[in-house]
């Protein structure tokens, strides 16, 4: 019997694992489940500074405490401002997945690499003197192929001109040859929440939803910068083990609508684009699995209360092949262990 994994609560992930697992019961599912055990979610911070002369000193100590993985995004980082600042953009297209994007400030969106080339491209030709330096603010890595870095980039177009200084975001995903960059963003410098996200505002919190074949837990929280809202989930499926991943919410500002990132721990990666009325919100998904089956699907997401919302999938396609829709599921707040508040 597939198994009932079809809200994954408010993570959005049927689209990714979830369908991958609801196809079982047709002859064109693959072997391999793509949950496997991922044993834990990690996270840690690395900070850098920058001195007047523009040249940056590493955080020795957090670099040390790094595990293998941050230290190899970290040298990635490396390489992308070196690359940069030899003005080649065949290596800094490298450093990308096949499937990786750009998004500037603006929203506007370039995927793939030869578009990520001729952005590089036309930056060096048009500003033959541009120099930058990076100052990693954090990483985060997500279970065994997801990892988050949010940083500071410093950019000068001629010697003695003004500073540029921006924050980014990457997304990063571990391939066969490697982390690869799948997604790097240049992040507004308002700092202030928009209030388009507030809508969404009351997902903020940790949440549950179960059943007899699973337990999915997802927790919300406004992004240091508060343009986004940033949800870890993990999923535990009694026949096809754990799954993690990560969301992203936040203002597309080219397309004027609330737009999804979606990673699974696996690899998997999908993007949604949000409409509302009143308090129900409808979410189209497209994403790839990690064995490269690209993937659709519908959501109905219907707030029903402060502490609880239902959630319905429809349209679902794997690879081409049409799953049967999802029955609803209800996610509801998880409130604090009795444990917390005998305590007090």
């Amino acid at each position: 019997m597939a198994v009932r994994l079809l809200g994954m609560g408010l993570t959005l992930l049927v689209v990714l694992g979830v369908n991958y697992w609801a196809a079982e019961d047709t002859k064109d599912r693959p072997q391999d489940s793509p949950a496997k055990s991922a044993k834990s979610e990690g996270k840690s911070e690395a900070k850098s500074e920058a001195n007047p002369a523009g040249q940056r000193v590493d955080d020795q100590d957090a670099a040390e405490r790094a595990s293998p993985d941050e230290q190899a995004i970290r040298q990635l980082v490396r390489e992308m401002e070196e690359a940069f600042n030899r003005h080649d953009a065949k290596a800094v297209v490298k450093l990308f997945s096949s499937h990786g994007e750009v998004i500037d400030a603006g929203g506007s969106v370039s995927q793939g690499h030869e578009e990520i080339a001729g952005i590089f491209e036309k930056l060096f030709e048009r500003s033959p003197d541009i120099q930058m330096h990076v100052q990693i603010e954090s990483i985060r890595v997500l279970g065994s192929a997801v990892a988050i870095e949010e940083g500071t980039v410093h950019r000068v177009e001629q010697p003695d001109a003004p500073e540029d200084v921006a924050r980014y975001a990457v997304v990063y995903s571990k391939e066969h040859d490697g982390w690869k960059m799948i997604s790097a963003r240049d992040l507004p410098a308002d700092a202030a929440v928009d209030d388009r996200l507030e809508q969404l505002a009351w997902l903020i919190g940790d949440w549950v939803d179960e059943c007899d074949e699973c337990i999915v837990t997802t927790t919300y929280r406004w992004s240091d910068n508060e343009r986004y809202i940033v949800g870890q989930f993990h999923v535990d499926a009694a026949d096809e083990g754990e799954l993690n991943g990560s969301i992203h919410i936040g203002w597309d500002p080219q397309v004027k609508q609330l737009r999804s990132w979606v990673f699974d721990s696996e690899g998997g990666f999908a993007t949604g684009l949000w409409a509302r009325h009143e308090d129900t919100w409808i979410v189209k998904l497209n994403g790839t699995l990690a064995d490269g089956l690209s993937t659709t699907a519908t959501h109905r997401i219907q707030r029903t209360s402060s502490d609880r919302a239902e959630m319905a999938s429809r349209d679902r396609v794997i690879g081409g092949m049409l799953i049967p829709d999802g029955s609803p599921v209800t996610m509801v707040r998880r409130g604090p262990d009795p444990e917390s508040i005998g305590s007090e």
